[in-house]
C-alpha cells in the first residue's frame, strides 16, 4: 500500500521476515523503541480503521486535555468475510470515560484498534510486560499512571476481526481466564516494586 502510494506521507517500515511473536518476542515493545513521535496508535493483524480522520481527531484531543493519557472510539466486530456480526465490541455501559484508578485496576474496556496514547506511558517497558499475554490490559494499566481514558463519541468505528486462526478470540474460556489472571499477577507486581497504592489480589486456578 505505501509503495503504491505517490503522496508525501511521513511513514516508517518495518517488515520482518519471520513471526516473531511465535518465537516468544514482544513486537509492541520492539516497535516502541522505533517510536519517535508523542502518541501510538494501534491496529493489529487484519483489524483495520474505515475512519480518514480519526488520529486527528484523537490527537488533537490529546494535545488539549493534558489529564488524559489515552483515548478510544467504539469498534464493531467482523468475520473472515467482512460481515458485521456485531455492531458493538463492548455494551453500552462500557463505552464511557475511565478514571486512573479504573485502569490501573483493569477495569476498563478498550478496543485495542481504536486507541491513540501518549507514548510516555509506554516509553519505560518493565519486565513484568514481558511475562503476560493479555499486553493490551497492562498498556492500559500504565496508561493509568500518567491519566484517564476518553472515549471519543462519535467517531466512526473500528473493525475488530474474528476468525479460528484469532490468537484471543479462539481460545477457549478457561485459557482466557488464565491468562488474565497471569496478567493481573504481574500487574501487582509492578505495582508493589514501584511503590504504587493499586494492587490486586488474584488466585490462580
Amino acid at each position: 500500500v505505501l509503495e503504491s502510494n505517490n503522496s508525501n506521507m511521513n511513514v516508517k517500515t518495518y517488515f520482518r521476515q519471520e513471526n516473531i511473536y511465535s518465537k516468544g518476542r514482544k513486537p509492541i515493545a520492539e516497535l516502541m523503541q522505533e517510536v519517535s513521535g508523542e502518541y501510538v496508535a494501534f491496529c493489529e493483524g487484519d483489524d483495520y480503521w474505515r475512519s480518514n480522520t480519526k488520529l486527528y481527531e484523537q490527537v488533537s484531543f490529546l494535545d488539549l486535555s493534558p489529564e488524559y493519557s489515552i483515548c478510544f472510539h467504539d469498534s464493531d466486530v467482523i468475520d473472515q468475510y467482512d460481515n458485521v456480526v456485531a455492531q458493538h465490541r463492548f455494551n453500552s455501559e462500557q463505552r464511557r470515560d475511565y478514571s486512573c484508578k479504573e485502569l490501573c485496576l483493569a477495569r476498563s474496556f478498550i478496543p485495542t484498534q481504536s486507541i491513540v496514547f501518549r507514548k510516555k506511558c509506554l516509553f519505560n517497558i518493565p519486565n513484568e510486560y514481558y511475562k503476560v499475554v493479555n499486553e493490551d490490559t497492562f498498556i492500559y494499566a500504565l496508561c493509568g499512571l500518567v491519566g484517564k481514558a476518553k472515549y471519543m463519541r462519535g467517531l466512526e468505528k473500528a473493525a475488530y476481526r474474528i476468525h479460528n486462526q484469532g490468537i484471543w478470540s479462539n481460545a477457549s474460556m478457561k485459557v482466557k481466564h488464565k491468562n488474565m489472571a497471569k496478567t493481573y499477577f504481574y500487574i501487582s507486581r509492578y505495582y508493589l516494586k514501584n511503590g504504587y497504592s493499586f494492587y490486586f489480589i488474584v488466585m490462580l486456578v
